[in-house]
């Protein structure tokens, strides 16, 4: 349906002629609608982006922990292998005094 209205505008008449429903108005609602839409699919991917970041840090928060443990396991390990020396030492040396004794024909 077409809407005709008559305007006067000094000596020449002018005609309003729009469709019913105005498409004006059609194009607003979609486009209200599209707007709306595009927000709540912006919204949803911030809130994973976020979500995303919280884990993120939550990660690295715990590296420095990580970095510790690790830390004093290779300090545990460097002890102990320190502390065997000794005993290492006293081996090598009765391993060449053995040998020493052996190749003099003591």
């Amino acid at each position: 349906m077409i809407q005709h209205s008559k305007g006067n505008t000094g000596s020449r008449q002018e005609y309003d002629v729009r469709p019913i429903p105005d498409p004006t108005d059609l194009t607003t609602k979609q486009l209200t609608l599209a707007i709306g839409t595009l927000r709540d699919l912006l919204e949803a991917r911030l809130d994973g982006m976020d979500k995303a970041n919280e884990l993120h840090q939550k990660g690295v928060e715990r590296i420095p922990d990580l970095i510790q443990k690790e830390m004093r396991q290779l300090n545990d390990v460097n002890t102990e292998k320190f502390n065997a020396m000794p005993s290492l030492s006293s081996s090598v040396n009765a391993i060449l005094g053995h040998y020493r004794r052996t190749a003099t024909g003591m």
